[in-house]
């Protein structure tokens, strides 16, 4: 993906956070059957727990996990798309949940999603112009010559051409879609940008096309991104600080760089030793062990306790809490690495 330094000059530490995430949650209800309890009865399934975070305006945040981990659900409570079960998220200090109706409707705008599937993601019965010029008619009033001179400017933005306006999606590759779906959420004029897993179902010769543009549109427009990916070199080019998520719980935060080259927890060491490399050296390599929980059913204590070599018998008994190491780093482990 290049190895090039990220830009940080949109983050500054005297402002105020713009995404600011506190206490979030999320249960699913499930039958228990099969579990261990009685039929008809229902356990929570703990998508998210008890996350906590910031993004900075004009920030890259990656979010980082294995499939499970509550990472899009967690993006979905972002975004305002569905409805956390305990825990807050503000944008500018203003908790969607105290938004009237009408403050909901613009805060809303200033957060745009672009989902993992351009194939799902986008109606096959609209054209490119409709698609894209659907978030500007929703909150402005625009004649059809200057909306379709609009919708023309933001598919200039993203690669694509004038002549794509009256095509549909089914006249388009996986990667050109995903740049129809990155010109609708620009057309939303956002402030955070949502990227679910954006790249994660095109071809690996698509996929740095898309991140590059990703990043080349973050850098003109000082837009910040909450970013999702298990892909690890990916967040390593586009991100400026990554969070990782273990079975529904953040078990380490930092600046990006220094995360991945000197991991806190065992979880990210292990996910960044299963990156394949062309002289790999066994010895320093920490196995992941099985896979990840229920998260129905979760571990007590640490929930990586049972995949972890360097486990013991406090880690299975007492759950670590997410604390500061100093440098702008946390990390929930009782035995993190120095």
């Amino acid at each position: 993906m290049g190895s090039e330094s990220k830009s940080t000059s949109y983050v500054r530490k005297d402002q105020q956070p713009l995404l600011k995430v506190t206490g979030l949650q999320k249960y699913f209800s499930t039958p228990a059957k099969g579990l261990g309890g009685m039929f008809g009865r229902s356990l929570p399934l703990r998508a998210v727990d008890d996350v906590t975070f910031e993004v900075m305006p004009g920030e890259v945040f990656g979010l980082v996990g294995e499939s499970g981990s509550g990472k899009s659900t967690l993006g979905s409570m972002v975004a305002h798309l569905i409805k956390p079960t305990a825990g807050t998220v503000e944008l500018d200090g203003k908790p969607w949940s105290t938004l009237s109706d009408r403050e909901l409707g613009a805060k809303r705008r200033g957060v745009q999603v672009v989902f993992q599937n351009p194939y799902g993601s986008l109606d096959p019965r609209w054209t490119v112009e409709k698609i894209v010029g659907e978030p500007i008619v929703t909150y402005e009033r625009i004649g059809r010559r200057a909306l379709r001179e609009r919708v023309a400017e933001f598919l200039l933005a993203v690669g694509l051409s004038v002549e794509h306006l009256d095509r549909l999606p089914s006249q388009f590759s996986g990667g050109q879609r995903q740049r129809v779906a990155l010109a609708r959420a620009l057309a939303g004029n956002p402030r955070l940008l949502v990227a679910d897993e954006p790249v994660s179902a095109l071809d690996v010769s698509v996929q740095a096309q898309v991140i590059n543009l990703m990043r080349d549109l973050h850098e003109r427009q000082s837009m910040a991104m909450l970013f999702i990916s298990h892909n690890l070199a990916v967040v390593h080019h586009l991100c400026e600080r990554v969070g990782i998520l273990y079975l529904g719980k953040l078990v380490e935060v930092g600046p990006v760089d220094v995360v991945f080259s000197s991991p806190l927890h065992p979880y990210t060491r292990s996910l960044l030793d299963a990156i394949p490399e062309p002289d790999p050296h066994p010895s320093r390599l920490i196995p992941l062990k099985g896979e990840i929980p229920s998260p129905i059913a979760p571990p007590s204590g640490c929930h990586f306790h049972p995949r972890c070599i360097r486990a013991t018998v406090k880690c299975g008994e007492v759950a670590p809490v997410i604390t500061a190491k100093g440098g702008d780093r946390h990390v929930a482990c009782h035995f993190p690495t120095d």
